[in-house]
């Protein structure tokens, strides 16, 4: 699914300039707003401060607990948030209880978001997610078969580029449908 946003509409609700409200867009300033669309697209509702492992309950679909990620700087990932930025860890544990609790991630495609205020939604199973971290940990998290086969493209802290997101997850695939 392909969303856009009206920059211009919310510029002027700010009273800011709409080169000011693109500036000031980063994936975290944006992470709630998605959410919020997420849910509304699937007929939905927002867990917000709720510290749940998943963002959003969808009431009429069978993928009902989505965890909603933004690629806008940095890789794909996966793991809780307690786990992804400066000066956190990786927790195993976490990511298991994570990935079991929800039904899919949801990831909004935000890179040109500043550009065409366009945005490319994808859905990945959180079964599907599992099995491509069993599949790596199996291995050993080998750099040398990560590099050759994008079946292998998880690292061990539940991430991936973004390069590698795009090659192993085409649209034509993983498009988020509602």
């Amino acid at each position: 699914m392909k969303i856009r946003f009206d920059a211009g509409a919310i510029a002027t609700g700010y009273g800011i300039s709409v080169d000011g409200l693109l500036k000031s867009w980063t994936g975290a300033t944006l992470s709630g707003i998605m959410e919020e669309r997420v849910a509304s697209l699937v007929n939905g509702e927002r867990m917000g401060d709720k510290q749940l492992p998943y963002d959003v309950i969808a009431k009429d679909r069978s993928l009902k607990k989505i965890e909603v990620r933004n690629l806008m700087a940095s890789a794909a990932n996966w793991a809780p948030s307690t786990a992804t930025g400066v000066n956190r860890k990786f927790c195993e544990e976490a990511f298991y209880d994570k990935v079991e609790s929800c039904d899919s991630y949801v990831f909004c495609d935000l890179r040109d978001v500043r550009v065409s205020s366009e945005v490319t939604i994808y859905e990945i199973t959180a079964e599907e997610t599992l099995d491509m971290y069993e599949k790596v940990k199996a291995i050993k998290f080998c750099k040398t078969k990560r590099r050759e086969d994008v079946a292998y493209y998880m690292s061990n802290n539940a991430s991936m580029t973004q390069k590698r997101f795009f090659e192993r997850f085409p649209y034509e695939e993983y498009a988020f449908v509602v």
